[in-house]
């Protein structure tokens, strides 16, 4: 998560160009940044900052009445574990 969101870390440099904060030898926004930026970080930033939390949030709601049970803690356990039951989201 952090590799996608330094793609988007770019910084004025020289004259109007913009280079990447990570590595200054590459302008950003162009060749092959672009397609890395939008091809790769811009989807697993939307997948894995967004889609997943998202995601266990909507399968430890769904499940929120049988979080005690023992199939659910075995299976989602690892999500909530250790948290009051009123505050079983707060990990998503």
């Amino acid at each position: 998560l952090r590799y996608n969101v330094g793609m988007f870390g770019c910084r004025d440099m020289s004259g109007g160009r913009h280079y990447l904060m990570q590595d200054v030898k590459v302008e950003c926004w162009a060749g092959e940044h672009q397609l890395w930026a939008l091809g790769v970080a811009l989807p697993g930033l939307l997948i894995w900052g967004i889609g997943l939390p998202t995601m266990a949030l909507v399968i430890l709601f769904r499940q929120r009445e049988a979080l005690d049970h023992h199939q659910a803690l075995a299976r989602l356990g690892f999500l909530y574990y250790g948290l009051r039951k009123q505050t079983f989201y707060w990990e998503s």
